[in-house]
Formats: structure tokens, C-alpha cells, sequence
């Protein structure tokens, strides 16, 4: 069924609006620039589109942290089922160039232990990564900024023993 005008604007704001927030989700999955990161991509926006309706009115958290929180539940959903589509993460190829080699060996064996992890604790190890406060983390987790704390020092004592495990 094809969109009329005003649903065609409609979209166009809604894929402008939320066009970071996707493409922050969809680069934590995809080399950048990548087909995979393309597809991810339009796989998002689109997604976005038919749940923007579903948007609760009144909001425990900004708006953008439900948007993140939804797209990010969509490729974790999409990375089970669809290994082929979003392969893991080519995290040496994403990562920003770092003048020290040391630091570089330390950073690529940190993003192996997060992959390691459980789906959800990459989810909230990624959000707060990405700069999301702990107010609004504790708010996706349903309970408050403490509970966010709490998980995040659960993420951290799995990752030391994680690293002790591979030594």
C-alpha cells in the first residue's frame, strides 16, 4: 500500500530525527560504511517507522532512549537470528586509530571480552559507552540510576573474570 504525502513526510522527519541514533546502534554491529552496515541500516529506519506508532504516551525515559533502546532490541534480535547478516563485530576495524600499539593490543582484547559477554550486558555496557546517563540506563532497566550502578559493576566483575579465564 503506498504512502500519501503527509505519511511520506511523516517518515522523512522521523529517519532525519533518529538518523544518528541508528546509525550509533547499527555501527556497534556493522563495519561502517560496510553492506552489512547499509542493510542494518535501512533495516532500523524502517523498523523505526512501524514502532514510532507504538510510542508510549507518557514516557518513563527522553524519547531517544526509548528509540535507542528499540532499535537496539531489533539488531540484537536480528544478530540471533540472522548470524550470516550482522556477523560479529570487526571491532579492529571500527576502533579509532591509537598512536601506542600496547594501547591498541589492550583495547582489541577488551572488545573480545565484551563480546564474550551476555547479549544484555553488552546492551548496557554499550549504552553507557555511548555517553547515555546512568538515570536513563536505570530507567531502560526499569528501576532507577543505583540499579544501573549495580549492574554496571556486575558487567565490570564479569569482564575481570573473563580476562583472569584467558590469561
Amino acid at each position: 500500500m503506498p504512502f500519501n504525502d503527509s505519511q511520506k513526510e511523516q517518515f522523512k522527519d522521523l529517519a532525519c530525527k533518529y538518523e544518528d541514533t541508528a546509525k550509533a546502534v547499527a555501527k556497534r554491529y556493522c563495519r561502517e560504511g560496510s553492506f552489512e552496515y547499509k542493510s542494518l541500516l535501512c533495516t532500523l529506519i524502517t523498523h523505526l517507522w512501524e514502532t514510532y506508532s507504538k510510542l508510549p504516551a507518557e514516557l518513563d525515559v527522553q524519547e531517544e532512549v526509548w528509540i535507542y533502546s528499540v532499535l537496539n532490541h531489533k539488531a540484537l534480535d536480528l544478530m540471533r537470528k540472522e548470524q550470516s547478516i550482522l556477523s560479529r563485530i570487526e571491532y579492529r576495524e571500527t576502533l579509532p586509530d591509537v598512536a601506542d600499539e600496547e594501547d591498541q593490543v589492550y583495547i582489541n582484547r577488551l572488545y573480545k571480552l565484551i563480546d564474550m559477554l551476555d547479549i544484555n550486558d553488552q546492551e548496557v555496557l554499550y549504552m553507557y559507552l555511548d555517553d547515555i546517563s546512568l538515570e536513563e540506563i536505570g530507567s531502560a532497566l526499569g528501576g532507577s540510576r543505583q540499579r544501573a550502578i549495580r549492574r554496571l559493576r556486575s558487567i565490570r566483575q564479569k569482564l575481570r573474570e573473563l580476562n583472569d579465564k584467558t590469561d
